[in-house]
């Protein structure tokens, strides 16, 4: 069992820029929603300054098993505006500064 919370990170954009008004109302609502889930500690989101995609959030887990429970089911995902989106999702681990204890 994790000891230390998981980072969900999801990295996005808008497909293109006349639905970025639409994506950005989205997200303001749904950064609020998916951190009231139970087990779902925080949630912020940035904007790059060097590269791509534009944006990301991250948002801190207790444990993997908050992605199996009804309220995050409800929450996660794009939903209607999935189409009009770019992204990657992926959920990290802290590990030591030295490198990972399984080797890899």
């Amino acid at each position: 069992m994790e000891t230390d919370p998981l980072l969900l990170v999801v990295r996005s954009e808008p497909v293109s820029p006349e639905h970025a008004p639409e994506y950005h109302r989205w997200y303001a609502d749904h950064v609020e929603k998916l951190t009231a889930v139970p087990g779902v500690m925080s949630g912020r989101r940035f904007q790059c300054i060097d590269g791509e995609p534009q944006f990301m959030a991250l948002y801190e887990i207790e444990n993997f098993d908050v992605f199996d429970t009804p309220p995050y089911r409800e929450v996660k995902g794009f939903g209607t505006i999935e189409p009009y989106v770019r992204f990657t999702r992926n959920v990290y681990r802290s590990m030591p500064v030295d490198g990972p204890s399984d080797g890899r």
